[in-house]
């Protein structure tokens, strides 16, 4: 009866290691939540802008922030999970189709 214990915790861990793979972020996702927290630390909010000059400034100031992401933003993938770099700086982990920005980056 040990050895049907062990095939348990094999397949256990075999599902959890495929629904990681299958659910590991994309670049987009990393860019996205990235500059969802710039946005809301800057102040920019597309849906709270009060009149078309605003409305203008908010979407040029995020066209610039997705072009400088996509310059500067680098996602290794190690399957199981993905890491955002930022000018080879640790800023984020995916895993589970999440991303999570570190505190540090949080911060600043």
């Amino acid at each position: 009866m040990d050895w049907l214990k062990e095939i348990k915790v094999y397949i256990i861990v075999a599902t959890v290691a495929i629904i990681a793979v299958v659910s590991n972020p994309d670049k987009d996702t990393h860019k996205k939540e990235i500059i969802e927290l710039i946005t809301q630390n800057v102040g920019v909010d597309m849906n709270q802008a009060s009149d078309l000059l605003e409305l203008l400034g908010n979407a040029f100031a995020t066209g610039i922030l997705e072009v400088a992401l996509s310059n500067n933003v680098y996602i290794d993938n190690y399957l199981l999970f993905s890491l955002s770099k930022l000018d080879d700086t640790i800023i984020g982990l995916g895993a589970f189709n999440n991303v999570f920005l570190l505190r540090d980056f949080n911060e600043n």
